[in-house]
C-alpha cells in the first residue's frame, strides 16, 4: 500500500463509490460525477490501495501523457488484490513498462500486430458474426453475452494468435481468472490455474518457433528491430495480455454497446436507418459506454501540479478515463448518446504512449458486431426490465453478465 500523505487532504466524499457494488456498475457515472464535483483529481482510501483519482478530462489527459508518472512502477508494488497472478501471467509488458523499455517494446510489438494484419480479418471476423446469429435465429431469443459478445471475441484473438480451436474454452476461462484478479486475492485454484495458463502458452510459443505459421505468435517470435528480439517474459506477457484485453474487455464493449442503443431508441433508429453511421456511433459508444473504466495505475516520479493538487513521489494515480469521457466541460450533454455529436477525440483507448495496441481490433469488431445485428436483427429487444441486469466489474472494468432479447 503506498503512503499517505503528510498534508491536508480534501474531506472524503460521504460515501465514496463502492467500486464493486452492483448499483455503481449499472451507472458509475453518476457516483464519478459527484467525486469530479468536487475534485477533478481526488485522493481516496480505496480497500487495497491509497489512491489519486483523476475523473476530469483534461487532468486525465494531461495525466495519461506525463511522463512523470510511471507505469513501470506498478509492476514493483501489489496495487491489484490478485497482484500474484499478474507477476506470474504478465511481468513484463506494454502498459507496466516505461520508456527506454516500453518504446523497444512498443516498436517490436506494433510491427507484428500491423492494422494492415488486423483489417486482412474483416472478412472472417464478419462470417463469425453471421456464423452466431445463425446459430440462434430461430429461437427468436438469446442472452447475448453468452451467445455472441463472449464468444465473437475469444475466437477472434484465439485465431488471430494461432491458437487451436480445441483450446478456445480455455482461453476463455483463463481470461476469466486475470479479470477476477483485479478485484480479488488470488486462492491456490488461481494461482494454479495460471501456472497451467503459463505453462500453455509456453509450449504453444516452442511450437511456433518450430513451425511458425501465418498468425500473431508466430509473427511475434520472429519479429525483430535493430538486433532486439521479444523474451520469452515478454512474449508470455504480451499473449496473456493480447487474450485478456482482446476477450474481456471487446465482450463488454459489445455488451454495453447493446445496451446503450437498446435504451435510446432514436439513436437505434438512426442507425439502422443508416449504417454508413456505425462507424462514426463506435466512437461515440466507446465514449459513453466503453467497459474501460480505469487504466494501468502510475506512480509519481517527483512532485507534480495536477488539478490544483499536489501529488507527491511514490503516490499512486488511477486514471479514471470512464469518467473522463462523461466530463461536462469536454462533451455538451456527456451522459447522452448522439450519434450526431461533432466528431470529439475520447480517452476510451487511452492516450500518449500507451494508447491501446488493440483499438483498430476493437474498432473492427464492434463495426461488423453492429451492423450484423441490425442486419440481421432489427427487432432485437431487451427481455427483461433494465434494473434486472446483474453486473460484474471492478475499479477497471464493468459489464453485464447477461442480456436476455428477444427477435
Amino acid at each position: 500500500m503506498t503512503a499517505k500523505p503528510q498534508r491536508a487532504l480534501p474531506t472524503p466524499l460521504a460515501p465514496l463509490p463502492d467500486f464493486h457494488s452492483q448499483a455503481f456498475h449499472a451507472d458509475p457515472f453518476a457516483s464519478l460525477a459527484a467525486v469530479r464535483a468536487e475534485s477533478p483529481v481526488y485522493y481516496l482510501e480505496a480497500e487495497f490501495a491509497a489512491m489519486w483519482l483523476i475523473t476530469g478530462f483534461e487532468e486525465a489527459s494531461e495525466a495519461l501523457r506525463d511522463p512523470r508518472l510511471s507505469a513501470g512502477a506498478a509492476r514493483h508494488v501489489a496495487v491489484r488484490p490478485g497482484s500474484e497472478i499478474f507477476e506470474r501471467l504478465m511481468p513484463e509488458h506494454l502498459l507496466n513498462s516505461d520508456p527506454p523499455d516500453h518504446t523497444r517494446l512498443r516498436r517490436l510489438i506494433s510491427q507484428a500486430f500491423t492494422p494492415r494484419f488486423v483489417e486482412q480479418r474483416r472478412t472472417r471476423i464478419q462470417a463469425l458474426a453471421d456464423e452466431l446469429i445463425d446459430a440462434v435465429a430461430s429461437r427468436g431469443a438469446m442472452d447475448f453475452v453468452a451467445d455472441f459478445a463472449l464468444p465473437l471475441p475469444i475466437i477472434v484473438i484465439a485465431e488471430l494468435l494461432g491458437v487451436p480451436a480445441t483450446d478456445r474454452d480455455l482461453l476463455k476461462r483463463w481470461s476469466e481468472l486475470v479479470f477476477r484478479a483485479l478485484s480479488r486475492p488470488a486462492s491456490d485454484d488461481d494461482l494454479a490455474q495460471a501456472e497451467r495458463f503459463a505453462a500453455y502458452i509456453d509450449q504453444l510459443v516452442s511450437k511456433k518457433r518450430a513451425a511458425p505459421e501465418d498468425d500473431l505468435i508466430s509473427r511475434m517470435v520472429t519479429v525483430e528491430d535493430e538486433g532486439s528480439r521479444l523474451s520469452d517474459r515478454e512474449i508470455l506477457s504480451m499473449i496473456v495480455l493480447l487474450i485478456f484485453a482482446g476477450h474481456e474487455t471487446t465482450a463488454k464493449l459489445l455488451s454495453n454497446s447493446l445496451l446503450a442503443l437498446l435504451s435510446t431508441p432514436d439513436q437505434l433508429a438512426l442507425l439502422t436507418a443508416d449504417p454508413a453511421r456505425i462507424p462514426a456511433a463506435v466512437e461515440e459508444l466507446l465514449r459513453v459506454c466503453g467497459p474501460v473504466l480505469g487504466v494501468t495505475p502510475r506512480f509519481a516520479l517527483e512532485p507534480i501540479e495536477l488539478g490544483g493538487q499536489t501529488i507527491n513521489p511514490g503516490e499512486m494515480v488511477m486514471v479514471c478515463v470512464g469518467a473522463a469521457n462523461h466530463d461536462p466541460q469536454a462533451f455538451a450533454r456527456p451522459d447522452q448518446i448522439d450519434f450526431e455529436r461533432p466528431a470529439q477525440k475520447h480517452l476510451a483507448f487511452g492516450r500518449g504512449i500507451h494508447f491501446c495496441v488493440g483499438a483498430p481490433l476493437a474498432r473492427l469488431e464492434a463495426e461488423i458486431a453492429l451492423a450484423t445485428l441490425l442486419r440481421r436483427l432489427p427487432n432485437i429487444r431487451l427481455a427483461c426490465a433494465p434494473h434486472e441486469l446483474a453486473w460484474e466489474g471492478n475499479i477497471s472494468l464493468r459489464g453485464p453478465v447477461e442480456i436476455p432479447v428477444r427477435f
